[in-house]
């Protein structure tokens, strides 16, 4: 072998070193620049800068690693699809709300209510919850939350010498789902199953225990819905008259562009409400009802308009007990909210007459859940961001039967997890 040919052997191994590495690089690109790396492999060889068995080693090599590479990206793909599943299936979430309360109340002694005339406290509520979808349609949830057996509240005081709170079952539910169709069985939140534009009747607080359903369809003129249950108030020992309520709630909700209507109509039944063994059912009762037949008609609306970036919506609900021989029984709300982020803004007055509503459901917050009751409410909330909360809460309630009246204010500091 000559010098010459052994000379452009050598430069062909100098040159080839670095191509190797080259090809080895570019290989793990995508597969656009995969094709542009072999047409250059194919120039170099035309051009006699790669002999043909050169030229098929370096190919073969790259199409190797090119492989390995998609063999890596689907095993990728593959798990993050199945951990993405496994948390569809399973999600823990909850909040924690710190509040700072003050109340004035008139009279010490006014209604039963034994309070000081001013009192401050700091308060504290915990809550966390699992759900769980094991199967499609189907849907599992258990729930925690600080208070007492008080269905109407789930605050704790701070003080008692750092005493330990308490922590209780808040839900427990099965739940079913179909395109039209959903039910739920056990204790859970009832704002999917009974819709109201306020906290006239229901304290937010409050989770039902029983059954319920709904079935919902939408039309050219909008969404119309229709939701019924059976929920269990009190199990009574030695009888067969427990008492229960049952529902039936038909609404019909419209949006366009700009506007939203949202409008129901419910009609409660009340059963073995009168036995005179059934007594309990009142134990976290304000005993303000004069009478215990309380059946009655609920009708909830909300009118929204969009104007830029502002949210305006009037709201309102009337209840009217239609079972009653007493003249106090109407009970009704209204009010409007202003939304413009991160900012909202609620105004509500509220009138309970004793008989109008059971008086262990209301807001506890209003003149601590009691009918007979007049009032205001203002509310200003700000968002930090979508887990972060601030909020003050006003109330200037009074007893319409004896003038007395009580003021609450509220600052809370609310954290979503």
């Amino acid at each position: 072998m000559s010098i010459k040919s052994d000379s452009g052997l050598l430069r062909k191994l100098l040159f080839s070193i670095p191509l190797i590495f080259f090809t080895q690089f570019f290989a793990l690109e995508a597969s656009a620049e995969g094709e542009a790396f072999y047409q250059l492999l194919k120039v170099l060889k035309d051009k006699g800068t790669l002999s043909q068995d050169e030229y098929e080693s370096l190919l073969n090599a790259s199409k190797e690693i090119s492989g390995s590479k998609e063999k890596v990206e689907k095993t990728t793909i593959v798990q993050t699809k199945k951990k993405k599943k496994e948390e569809e299936k399973l999600q823990i979430h909850g909040n924690v709300r710190v509040r700072y309360q003050y109340n004035h109340l008139e009279d010490r002694t006014v209604a039963g209510v034994q309070a000081p005339d001013s009192r401050h406290r700091g308060r504290l509520r915990g809550k966390i919850g699992l759900t769980g979808k094991p199967t499609e349609g189907w849907e599992a949830g258990i729930g925690l939350t600080s208070g007492s057996d008080n269905p109407r509240g789930s605050n704790v005081d701070l003080g008692d010498t750092f005493s330990t709170k308490n922590i209780l079952l808040d839900y427990a539910y099965i739940e079913n789902e179909r395109t039209n169709i959903s039910w739920v069985a056990g204790k859970f939140n009832r704002k999917k199953y009974l819709w109201n534009a306020t906290d006239l009747m229901w304290d937010s607080d409050i989770n039902p225990e029983g059954v319920s359903a709904n079935y919902s369809t939408n039309t050219q003129l909008g969404s119309f819905w229709t939701s019924s249950g059976l929920w269990v108030l009190e199990e009574v020992q030695n009888s067969s008259d427990d008492p229960y309520l049952l529902y039936l709630q038909l609404g019909h909700s419209f949006e366009s562009e700009n506007l939203q209507f949202k409008l129901a109509g419910t009609k409660y039944l009340y059963a073995d409400m009168n036995e005179s063994q059934v007594s309990q059912i009142f134990q976290h009762s304000s005993n303000t009802n004069t009478d215990n037949n309380l059946n009655a008609f609920q009708l909830s609306g909300e009118f929204v308009s969009y104007k830029g970036t502002y949210r305006y919506a009037l709201i309102g609900d009337m209840v009217k007990n239609v079972d009653t021989n007493s003249r106090e029984n109407l009970a009704y709300s209204v009010g409007f909210q202003i939304f413009k982020s991160p900012w909202k803004f609620k105004y509500l007055y509220a009138k309970l007459e004793h008989d109008s509503i059971p008086d262990f459901l209301p807001d506890s917050d209003r003149f601590d859940g009691h009918t007979g009751i007049k009032g205001h409410e203002a509310e200003l909330q700000y968002r930090l961001n979508k887990s972060l909360r601030l909020g003050l809460d006003f109330y200037s309630t009074e007893d319409y039967d004896t003038n007395v009246s009580q003021n609450v204010l509220q600052a809370d500091i609310l954290l979503n997890f």
